[in-house]
């Protein structure tokens, strides 16, 4: 009697663990893809911090070259402003030109510079 007891609790154990098992799979089928998300999200920031810290020097060297050219060109526009407007003999149709691309250019690398 007490064996037949332990035999039928054991088979009863075996039969519900048997019965888990399918409810595991299923879990983990469900539970798998926000565990990927949240470790992907995770890892996702952390390599934009790198980029970011990585990138940032560059950045800043970028920008100090643009600011660079940009007084340069407005350098040269207010030259050819000054020569159009206190020298207008010797303004050419020429230099028009080259100040309206220059007026391009400046506005071009500011863009460059405000996207940055």
């Amino acid at each position: 009697m007490i064996e037949d007891v332990k035999r039928h609790g054991l088979m009863t154990l075996l039969t519900t663990a048997a019965a888990l098992v399918p409810l595991f799979g299923v879990l983990w089928f469900l539970l798998k893809p926000a565990m990927i998300a949240v470790v992907s999200e995770a890892v996702a920031g952390e390599f934009d911090q790198k980029v970011q810290q990585g990138t940032a020097p560059i950045q800043n060297a970028f920008k100090t070259l643009l600011r660079s050219d940009i007084a340069k060109l407005k350098r040269e526009i207010a030259a050819l402003r000054y020569q159009e407007r206190h020298e207008p003999d010797t303004w050419t149709a020429d230099d028009a030109e080259y100040l309206s691309e220059l007026l391009i250019e400046l506005e071009d690398l500011q863009e460059a510079y405000d996207d940055l």
